[in-house]
């Protein structure tokens, strides 16, 4: 199964963040899901939408951005750096 797949526009590490669910996350990450720009979107998206978790959302944040993602834009990981404000 290809870890990077899009079910209904969004991969399984999108649909991870987007519910704000951390260690799906770093297992995502762990076996190689490459993260997007849209990805960090959806870090802000849950954080909107739920502000209580913010320290979570933060923890997830860090995990993409190690993997240099840029806000906004649709680099490829590895080519620049970003962050959640």
């Amino acid at each position: 199964m290809d870890i990077n797949a899009v079910m209904k526009h969004k991969t399984a590490l999108d649909w991870a963040v987007g519910f704000g669910q951390e260690e799906m996350v770093h297992r995502l990450l762990g076996r190689s899901a490459i993260p997007s720009a849209a990805t960090l979107a959806a870090a802000r998206e849950y954080l909107v939408r739920h502000p209580e978790c913010r320290r979570k959302t933060e923890r997830i944040a860090v995990a993409l951005l190690a993997v240099d993602v840029v806000p906004g834009t649709d680099q490829e990981p590895g080519t620049g750096a970003g962050n959640l404000a």
